[in-house]
């Protein structure tokens, strides 16, 4: 993961929250379609905490999420760390 890493760290600054997102694509273990459609959306888009009928915390509580304020800016930065893995870098198609 260290290559995947590096790429994220020449493409985002030190202080640039999106880096943190480029590297959590490139930790999904999932493939190409489930790292971006699964992984990156979970960890981008606010959504509520918990479930409202078991007890949940209720919409107000996706203003929780560490996900920053711009959710495409996330996304993209998320996507870029899933195309930079190893398997997908080296052009492997193994499925």
């Amino acid at each position: 993961m260290s290559e995947c890493y590096d790429v994220c760290n020449k493409k985002y600054g030190v202080l640039d929250s999106k880096r943190t997102y480029c590297k959590k694509g490139c930790d999904s273990e999932e493939d190409l379609e489930k790292c971006k459609s699964d992984d990156c959306a979970s960890k981008c888009i606010k959504t509520t905490l918990g479930d409202e009928e078991s007890g949940g915390l209720g919409n107000w509580s996706k203003w929780l999420s560490r996900a920053p304020k711009d959710s495409t800016d996330c996304l993209t930065a998320c996507y870029f760390g899933c195309n930079n893995r190893p398997e997908e870098a080296d052009g492997k198609d193994d499925d």
